[in-house]
């Protein structure tokens, strides 16, 4: 039996709220954008972590500007 990720990890909201993390305004809410839950350097622990400690780490990204967070590769210094 393989087990995969035990639950998921929100990256940022969703439409419904609305909370999704988004690369535009909203529409009729200027300068809002949703927010995202984790700076790029607290998502990469989180699945560094998660990968040394040999876990599948599930993650929730629905608005556009978490999802580029979320499968954008960090940049070594």
């Amino acid at each position: 039996m393989r087990i995969g990720p035990i639950g998921e990890s929100a990256v940022d909201g969703g439409f419904t709220g609305p909370t999704a993390w988004t690369l535009v305004d909203y529409k009729g809410l200027p300068g809002f954008r949703g927010k995202g839950r984790y700076t790029d350097e607290e998502l990469q622990e989180l699945t560094d972590t998660s990968a040394r400690l040999g876990w599948q780490v599930g993650l929730h990204a629905i608005g556009d500007a978490a999802i580029v967070q979320t499968v954008k590769p960090i940049q070594s210094p």
